[in-house]
């Protein structure tokens, strides 16, 4: 892999001040036979620059092909679909001030997430790490925003999700609406909110920092 992939703790304590985490989590995208998916999407979210809070982004991106257990097969494909610098890349997500990169899984109870192994949404992670680990946005900086990189291994259910909202709903809000329901359970940006939120209550302290 050819980015720097290190723990959650470690990355915040590296990334520069009032820069923002970038969370990319893949999602699986049932196809014509809801016993074999055979696609996902490459859902992101972003933080604010004090890491209190993540927002999902709509960023347009083709539904990128998983190929069953194939490594290889599924980081071409990704290439040919991601932006081909990370120039590129961060003009097309909106956001120039990105510090760093976590790397998610899907929530639990989502349907076609259940129905595709953990490896093969693993290949889609490492794929992930090492496209964007090869990108060069700054030449004075060997670690770039695309090479601080950590996975978020922890996948929390809808359940767990509301439960942290009662707690912080000034951190939820734009992930759980009035009445306690997801927003978009089906958005694949949605699930990386989701996760860049948890990971953030965990090592930030969210939106009580």
């Amino acid at each position: 892999m050819s980015g720097v992939s290190i723990s959650g703790s470690v990355l915040v304590s590296r990334i520069i001040p009032l820069k923002r985490i970038l969370c990319l989590c893949p999602f699986p995208v049932p196809g014509k036979d809801l016993t074999d998916p055979v696609e996902f999407k490459v859902g992101m979210a972003i933080s604010d620059p004090y890491l209190s809070f993540a927002s999902p982004v709509q960023m347009e991106m083709e539904p990128l092909y998983h190929l069953r257990d194939d490594k290889k097969l599924v980081t071409s494909l990704m290439r040919n679909n991601l932006p081909t610098s990370g120039e590129e890349f961060l003009r097309q997500l909106g956001f120039r001030d990105v510090g760093g990169v976590a790397i998610a899984f899907p929530m639990k109870q989502d349907l076609a997430a259940s129905m595709v192994h953990d490896a093969q949404l693993q290949y889609a992670r490492e794929a992930l790490a090492e496209i964007i680990g090869k990108y060069d946005t700054d030449v004075n900086n060997s670690l770039g925003p695309f090479k601080l990189q950590c996975f978020i291994d922890d996948r929390l259910t809808i359940t767990e999700v509301k439960t942290m909202a009662n707690e912080e709903p000034e951190m939820w809000e734009e992930i759980i609406d009035v009445d306690g329901e997801t927003l978009a359970p089906n958005e694949a940006s949605m699930h990386a909110a989701v996760a860049l939120n948890s990971f953030l209550w965990q090592h930030t302290g969210g939106w009580r920092n």
